[in-house]
């Protein structure tokens, strides 16, 4: 048997009052049967009274009046009863009481809600006295009612006649239920009547459709053959002008060489051979032979174009041109919430307003959903009917369409944003195009009107870099000045879209030409710094390399657009993390490149972290030049002369023992 199959002994010691608690507890507990049995004495009067009055002839209000008065009284004897139950103090004479009062309350209720069921009724006084005696029998609740044999004896000595009332009561009620039944029979045949006509008047309304159909399907097809030979007819006379056009080109041009060469009897049979070619209709008109040579004119054929073709090879221009357009397809949605409502609209532009069965509109929608978004509605794509079709969209509108959980990605997002470098106008760029999007958003999106708060508008100032919030504070002292409130998320986006433009202007951007300076100045500094002579600069190296090889993407997130040195996404890792998606991905300690490990790598390469992607410190500001290399003749005491300023500070950050 084990421990816990044995049941824990309680404690044997038994609990003992005091001489004055004893006294207390016995005191209470006569002042709560006390209590109890008023309200008991209470309740057996207002039973006796409506016992009473139930053989009497009573209106509803009397009746509910009745119910009302023995339920309150009843309510009050439990009540009373609740605190004797709990402290243990019942006696076999308070639980007879209470079980009488409540089946004798029972006992009543159902009578005064039969009586208010009947009250319409004709009201048979010896058949409800029989009732109430027969529920209310005083033999059985004698304490309540009291020993009395006068309605008894009464009820004894003319049973013949409580024989005849009863039989009287049964006969009105089967009379009752009769007329009820022919009621409702006379109900069922109309709605039946009604249903059949109903019917009758459908059938006839699909017929008259049909038949409207098919006449519909008549003349389109009737139309459609017209619109065939006015096609046919419409080429042929293309082609005739084009054959009288070659020939007439062919004539000119035979006649050119005839006169030419001079040979002029021949061009009286080449204008013979074309007027015959163009003009079949007409006659051959007589040539002088003493006039100036003929110079053809060719005249087109009078074509007389009707508004019905000019329409209808507009109508063929138009969808010539459509089909030419590329076909037009939603985007795969991934889970990201800010990308919900615009593929949510594509979706249903292209695919769910077509009159397509559930089936494809299922098949199609699990084509465009990947990854976390194609998990959560995976389980309807089992059944292919129209309620499975919408739980999925129901699914998906909770998790991705909900406005907080969109607003919520909006401001996870603006506070996963890199802090933005001063010499960077294209990350500001990006950074206020973002802002423009929230401030698209905002009256759509409920929650985002938080980010108008200053609280707010502090967090994004700390992305900036520091000429922009001095900038900025100047307008917030005017915009304070004139209308005595912070300025909103839209004044701040416009501000910032402004200094923006200033900042990318390719002419006047001082950040773009210092930038531009920096990378010329970049390969005369790796020059000096280079202390091997049988290697090459760092800079030179890196221009072959972009040079005669295309530009890897980024193994972090796959863009092209950079490599993974560049990598926003990468920089915000930590050491260690960045450590393990290394060593993961099989990169280079040296170059972050595959294909070798580090002992085999060549190159010393130079990687500029203008964001500190590998800081270690909250507080590291400045620019970061991280040097990942190799062991080769160099030692790190070498490398770490020219860059004296510099090294010690990323020492702890660069070095991975190989």
């Amino acid at each position: 048997m084990s421990l816990k199959d044995t049941p824990c002994r309680s404690s044997s010691r038994e609990r003992k009052l005091t001489e004055k608690g004893q006294e207390m507890h016995e005191q209470d507990t006569r002042k709560r049967e006390k209590a109890f049995n008023k309200s008991y004495d209470t309740w057996k009067l207002i039973a006796r009274e409506t016992r009473t009055k139930l053989k009497t002839l009573c209106s509803s209000e009397d009746l509910i009046k009745l119910q009302q008065d023995i339920q309150a009284k009843h309510d009050g004897v439990a009540q009373q009863y609740e605190p004797i139950l709990r402290n243990s103090n019942t006696t076999p004479e308070i639980v007879k009481k209470m079980d009488a009062c409540v089946t004798l309350t029972k006992d009543i209720l159902d009578l005064i809600s039969n009586r208010l069921e009947t009250v319409n009724q004709e009201y048979n006084d010896q058949l409800e006295k029989e009732r109430v005696r027969e529920i209310l029998n005083k033999d059985e609740y004698g304490s309540v009612f009291g020993h009395t044999k006068t309605e008894t004896v009464s009820s004894a000595k003319s049973p013949e006649r409580l024989s005849n009332h009863s039989s009287s009561a049964s006969t009105h009620s089967s009379r009752v239920d009769a007329q009820a039944e022919f009621a409702a029979k006379l109900e069922q045949s109309k709605a039946i009547k009604e249903i059949q006509a109903q019917q009758a008047h459908l059938h006839k309304l699909e017929g008259e459709w049909k038949l409207r159909e098919a006449k519909m399907l008549v003349e389109m097809k009737q139309k459609e053959w017209e619109m065939q030979q006015q096609l046919e007819q419409e080429r042929s006379k293309l082609q005739q002008l084009q054959a009288a056009k070659d020939v007439a080109i062919a004539a000119a041009r035979v006649r050119a060489y005839d006169n030419f060469e001079g040979f002029e009897n021949h061009d009286e049979e080449i204008n013979d051979q074309t007027n015959s070619a163009c003009y079949r209709n007409q006659n051959e008109p007589r040539l002088n032979p003493d006039a100036a040579s003929f110079q053809p004119h060719q005249t087109a054929p009078e074509v007389t174009v009707t508004q019905e073709s000019v329409s209808l090879a507009q109508a063929i221009a138009s969808s010539l041109s459509m089909n030419r357009l590329p076909v037009p397809e939603p985007t795969t949605f991934r889970g990201d919430p800010l990308q919900f409502t615009d593929w949510k609209m594509s979706f249903i532009a292209l695919i769910d307003r077509k009159p397509l069965p559930p089936s494809e509109k299922m098949f199609y929608l699990k084509n465009y959903l990947a990854g976390e978004a194609r998990k959560a509605v995976e389980g309807f794509f089992y059944r292919d009917s129209e309620s499975a079709y919408n739980g999925a969209w129901k699914v998906l509108q909770d998790r991705y369409g909900n406005p907080f959980i969109i607003q919520k990605a909006f401001r996870d997002k603006l506070m996963r944003w890199p802090k933005i470098n001063t010499n960077d106008p294209l990350a500001l760029q990006e950074f206020a195009d973002f802002l423009q999007g929230c401030t698209e958003a905002m009256p759509h999106v409920k929650g985002l009107a938080i980010l108008n708060d200053c609280e707010e508008n502090h967090k994004l100032l700390r992305k900036l870099p520091e000429w922009i919030v001095r900038k900025w504070s100047r307008v917030v002292v005017e915009e304070l000045d004139t209308s005595r409130s912070y300025p909103d998320l839209a004044c701040f986006t416009n501000f910032l879209s402004k200094e923006a433009r200033i900042a990318c202007n390719p002419i006047a951007s001082p950040l773009l030409m210092n930038f531009r300076a920096t990378n010329e100045r970049s390969p005369k500094r790796a020059k000096a710094l280079n202390t091997n002579t049988q290697t090459k600069s760092f800079a030179q190296e890196k221009q072959e390399t972009n040079g005669s090889k295309p530009k890897s993407p980024c193994f972090m997130c796959k863009s092209e657009a950079h490599n993974i040195t560049k990598c926003p996404t990468f920089a915000a890792k930590s050491i260690e993390d960045k450590k393990a998606f290394i060593c993961e991905n099989r990169l280079c300690f040296g170059c972050l490149r595959k294909g070798h490990m580090t002992k085999d790598s060549r190159t010393s390469v130079v990687y500029k972290f203008e964001d500190c992607t590998l800081r270690t410190t909250s507080n590291y500001s400045r620019p970061t030049v991280v040097i990942l290399y190799q062991w080769t003749s160099l030692t790190f005491q070498q490398m770490k002369q020219p860059y004296s300023g510099l090294i010690s500070d990323i020492w702890q950050i660069s070095y991975h023992p190989f």
